[in-house]
């Protein structure tokens, strides 16, 4: 079972660690579902994954939110920008 981290507003030294690790599980998720399964294909298991995608990046701490204007450090401007990369790239080659 996919584990939820707790959305927090500011970061904790590990945040960004952590939502890589949801990613991961997210896209191991995906490809078990989509891939793996032997399944035909479902539309319904499409927009699954597709909710559990958004649902990695509404989980992440505030600072790492898209439209967050404001950023306190370089490097959580970096860890936001790659978050999101990584979760727009796994997102588009496993759906």
């Amino acid at each position: 079972m996919r584990s939820k981290l707790t959305r927090a507003s500011r970061p904790q030294d590990a945040s960004f660690q952590l939502a890589q690790c949801k990613v991961a599980e997210q896209i191991r998720h995906a490809l078990d579902t989509l891939v793996l399964s032997g399944n035909a294909f479902s539309y319904p298991a499409v927009l699954e994954q597709d909710k559990a995608w958004r649902d990695v990046l509404e989980d992440v701490p505030d600072v790492f939110r898209e439209g967050q204007v404001a950023v306190p450090t370089p490097r959580i401007a970096y860890e936001r920008a790659c978050l999101h990369e990584d979760v727009r790239l796994c997102a588009s080659l496993v759906l």
